[in-house]
Formats: structure tokens, sequence, C-alpha cells
């Protein structure tokens, strides 16, 4: 047709059944069920959760666990730090020292792990994030 019919040539979208998108879109899925990806987030997240909270009953700093899932943080407490009003970057700061990187607010750290976790790996994580604690807590006198 002539220019002016406006005619084009509909080849398809990223968003509309691309080969490779569904490709990617398939692997994806084949991962997850394969390998009991959702039930491995469950089982997972449950034990982040424990630890966490456990970290919570040695450190009176850490004023809240919240989260579902591999979504799990903790909150800490600016009224026990006293002078300091960036408790969580001070964590961060310890933790990335000893090899964890966390995403840390002024008063809260968050996990997000990826849903191929291992129980090993939450060990390790939740082991760091107590050594970061303990040390901004020993360098507060807190």
């Amino acid at each position: 047709g002539a220019e002016e019919d406006n005619v084009q040539f509909h080849h398809g979208h990223t968003y509309a059944g691309n080969p490779v998108a569904c490709a990617a879109g398939v692997a994806v899925i084949t991962q997850l069920l394969e390998r009991d990806l959702v039930g491995n987030a469950k089982r997972q997240g449950a034990h982040l959760r424990e630890r966490l909270e456990h970290l919570a009953t040695r450190f009176p700093i850490i004023g809240d666990v919240r989260g579902a899932g591999l979504l799990q943080g903790v909150e800490f407490m600016r009224d026990r730090f006293p002078g300091v009003v960036r408790p969580g970057k001070l964590v961060e700061a310890e933790a990335r020292a000893r090899g964890l990187l966390l995403r840390c607010g002024v008063d809260f750290a968050a996990f997000a792990p990826p849903l191929t976790v291992t129980e090993a790996d939450i060990d390790e994580m939740t082991d760091i994030l107590g050594e970061s604690i303990a040390a901004v807590s020993a360098s507060l006198a807190v």
C-alpha cells in the first residue's frame, strides 16, 4: 500500500510472544519446578526468621524482626544507640568489612537472598550480622 495507508510490519514485541523472552520464561519456570525453589524459599525463610529472632534475644539493640519468606529484616532501636542517628549504616559497614552485603537503612538491615539459598548460606549471613552488631555495640558501649 501507499505510505499514507500507515501500513506497518508487525513483527512482535518483547512483551508479545518474542521467542527469546518466551524461552527465558520457560527456563525460569522449569527451574522453579525442578529445583522446588518455592518450597526452598519457604523452608529457608523460616530458618532465616528463626536465626534473626535468636539474634534479637542476644542483642537488645534489635527492636523487631519483620518480614515474610526470604524477605526478612531487623529494626535497630536508635534510642539504644546514644548519640547515634544511623545505627543501620554502622552495622552495614561492619558487615561489608566481613564480606556480607546488606541493604541497610538508618535503622534497619534487610535480607533478600536468592531462592536457591541454602541453610549454610543463611547461617553464614546471620553469623556475620551477629558479629557486626556485636562490633558496633562494643564500639558504642551499649
